[in-house]
């Protein structure tokens, strides 16, 4: 169970991460 958790807190932190940088790119566009 531990190891599931772990999986979906580092897929929830990538998608946080690559919506931040689609956003940063948008605002300098």
């Amino acid at each position: 169970m531990n190891v599931i958790v772990g999986v979906i807190g580092v897929i929830g932190v990538a998608i946080l991460g690559y919506l931040t940088v689609i956003l940063i790119k948008g605002d300098k566009q």
